[in-house]
């Protein structure tokens, strides 16, 4: 794909649980991080507090970070602290106060916000490319909770939301990278890696994309499978590249994604 360019849509599209959102922020925070470029992130599934959860335990086994002594800290350690689960120990809250003063510094914007439009999106993108002079990367997580369940016709609302996303990342000249969801016929297969035609009305989303990137891990489906950890990228579009498969490492328990190497 050779990056993420200005004016280009990308689809991450997966069933449940393959990690799509913590694959966004994984490659909202490798943006910040080699190329210094603000990114935000419109999350209509999940809260700012789960995202700032997630994003600290990927700041705590940052390479760039270690000089500081950061101990490894799950993605779900804040959550059951204040569920009263498992307190914090000192020593994690001396960790935590050094990765929160890292999240505060970086140039990360978040809306959590269920009921956004396209319109209110493109809006707050131009404040904040006005603010920063340059957008990175506009995450959008994701594309069916944006498509109104009006008892209208449900693939036209979806198509409506992608082709105003695809005009938005167009005039604003910023890469826009949204999810999706793809349908449950996956699962009737032998071989359940998705493809292009899995995506939820995949036709206008095929039409609409500039590259869309299916996700698969064997061990959701299979837990005795020798691929524990492996992640399948799959580029089934790719508009300005080559299709294939990228196969990656991917610890959950931190939203890590590093090559297999």
């Amino acid at each position: 794909m050779l990056g993420f360019e200005g004016g280009t849509l990308t689809i991450v599209a997966g069933r449940p649980s393959m990690g799509k959102s913590f694959i966004s922020l994984f490659l909202a925070f490798q943006m910040i991080q080699l190329h210094k470029l603000p990114v935000v992130i419109f999350s209509l599934e999940m809260t700012k507090k789960q995202l700032e959860y997630r994003l600290w335990s990927l700041i705590s086994v940052t390479n760039a970070y270690k000089y500081l002594g950061l101990r490894p800290l799950r993605s779900d350690r804040i959550r059951r602290h204040r569920a009263k689960f498992q307190p914090l120990a000192d020593w994690e809250y001396t960790h935590l106060t050094k990765i929160v003063d890292i999240a505060l510094e970086l140039p990360l914007y978040m809306n959590d916000s269920r009921g956004i439009t396209v319109s209110q999106i493109a809006s707050e993108c131009r404040q904040i490319k006005a603010k920063e002079g340059k957008l990175g990367l506009v995450i959008v997580d994701y594309l069916q909770m944006m498509a109104e369940d009006s008892g209208g016709n449900r693939s036209y609302e979806l198509g409506d939301v992608a082709r105003g996303l695809y005009k938005m990342a167009g005039e604003l000249d910023v890469p826009v990278l949204a999810l999706s969801q793809i349908s449950r016929g996956v699962e009737g297969r032998q071989n359940k890696r998705p493809m292009m035609s899995d995506l939820s009305q995949s036709g206008i989303l095929e039409m609409v994309a500039d590259n869309i990137i299916l996700a698969y891990r064997d061990e959701y489906y299979n837990p005795d499978t020798p691929d524990q950890g492996i992640l399948e990228l799959i580029v089934a579009k790719a508009r300005h590249g080559e299709t294939g498969t990228a196969t990656v490492f991917f610890d959950k328990s931190y939203g890590i994604i590093k090559n297999l190497e």
